[in-house]
């Protein structure tokens, strides 16, 4: 089995690529991506054993690579899994489902009667945290520690939005369960990790958005309500389960122990990989390369993950401290790329760049990514030059992909 994670970014024409790269020189030689996503290219790495260092700096980023890098279990069973999570998620789930019996029983009438207008109705009116300050105060108050409570931030802030009530309460339930079964030894750490996982799979697959989450469908068509009816009428536990018997951690359990799972800003890691022994290495780049600050379109899952109560605003219902990465504004691109080249020419690392022929550094700045690698590393090859398509994200400029060329760098 492959594991293949469904959310945004995978590198998966890149990977084999740069394995093959990686393959060709000693095997002892420390491997870092330092913008790891979901593990494409750490996952293909896997096969030529070299030691693999994951960085991002999204909790729910940082999450799936400790489970498919660095973890020394394997996911539970959906069997071990039901056992572990049942009793807590049903317990959670019927407090929350008495809270909000009318609203669920609206809902269900409504997906059951396909009836568009009731939808719209019921859409207009609901209160979440980013359009009602009752909702805001309920979900800032229930960020504090407090033993007796449901779980139900999924339901304040997402329901009738990126999700349906009925599995915006599930959402919460099972990520209750999950938290209870790790505090009581029914799932060990490692466990616990990978359903969370499995969650935000589920999540992700059941989202009723246009593969981001920077925005959640509007019913505003009858095609766009149908798409909505299609994802609502997912069943997030049967989901959850099924996500779970498709997980599997990439390499042995030997080549897993020695890897490493960092969280930090690409530009600030260099001490803790001075402390890591990370020498004559490999560093693989894959940074923003658009005006898009990505992190808005991840924001869900990095709330599911970090499960912190934060704040929602705007249409998005988005969280207040989203990171904003200066390779993706045009006056503090050239100065970025330049710093991550001089941190690894520093330390007498390969640099092996991913980056399309469409960035903000060559399309919107004008310029070469060959050159500016050039004034830090004596060689520089252009390793592959290959056509490809990127996704406009939500088709905001018009075509829902762009013919683009995808370029690999090796500079040493």
């Amino acid at each position: 089995m492959t594991t293949r994670i469904r959310y945004m970014g995978n590198k998966h024409d890149v990977a084999p690529v740069v394995a093959q790269l990686v393959r060709r020189r000693r095997r002892d030689r420390p491997f870092l991506d330092a913008f790891c996503g979901m593990c494409s290219v750490g996952g293909a790495v896997a096969r030529t054993g070299n030691r693999v260092i994951g960085n991002d700096i999204q909790s729910f980023a940082v999450l799936v690579a400790r489970c498919l890098l660095a973890t020394k279990e394997t996911a539970p069973s959906p069997e071990e899994l039901t056992a572990a999570l049942r009793r807590g998620y049903l317990h959670n789930r019927r407090v929350l489902l008495e809270r909000f019996a009318d609203d669920v029983e609206r809902e269900d009438r409504i997906l059951a009667d396909s009836d568009a207008d009731a939808y719209r109705r019921a859409y207009a009116v609901w209160r979440h945290a980013a359009n009602d300050e009752a909702v805001a105060a309920e979900l800032a108050a229930i960020a504090r520690p407090c033993e007796e409570r449901p779980y139900r931030l999924a339901t304040l802030s997402f329901a009738w939005g990126y999700f349906g009530l009925r599995q915006a309460i599930a959402i919460d339930s099972i990520r209750f369960a999950i938290d209870r079964a790790r505090a009581s030894g029914r799932l060990t750490p490692a466990g616990a990790d990978w359903a969370l996982v499995a969650l935000l799979q589920a999540a992700s697959c059941a989202s009723a958005s246009p593969g981001h989450f920077a925005q959640y469908l509007r019913p505003e068509s009858d095609e766009g309500f149908m798409r909505i009816m299609l994802q609502r009428r997912r069943d997030m536990w049967e989901q959850l389960l099924y996500e779970v018997g498709q997980l599997e951690p990439y390499g042995g359990a030997e080549w897993r122990s020695g890897n490493a799972v960092l969280q930090h800003d690409a530009l600030t890691i260099w001490e803790d990989l001075d402390g890591l022994g990370f020498e004559d290495g490999i560093v693989y780049a894959d940074p923003p390369y658009s005006k898009d600050h990505y992190s808005r379109y991840y924001h869900v899952l990095e709330t599911l993950t970090r499960y912190d109560h934060p704040s929602a605003s705007g249409k998005g219902r988005y969280r207040p401290d989203r990171f904003a990465t200066p390779f993706s504004l045009k006056t503090c691109v050239e100065a970025a790329m330049d710093d991550l080249c001089a941190a690894v020419a520093e330390r007498g690392c390969t640099l092996v760049l991913s980056y399309p022929s469409n960035g903000l550094l060559n399309a919107g700045c004008g310029i070469d990514p060959g050159d500016l690698l050039r004034e830090h590393f004596g060689r520089v090859e252009l390793l592959m030059r290959q056509p490809t398509s990127h996704s406009t994200l939500g088709a905001r400029h018009g075509n829902a992909r762009n013919a683009v060329d995808e370029m690999l760098w090796v500079a040493r």
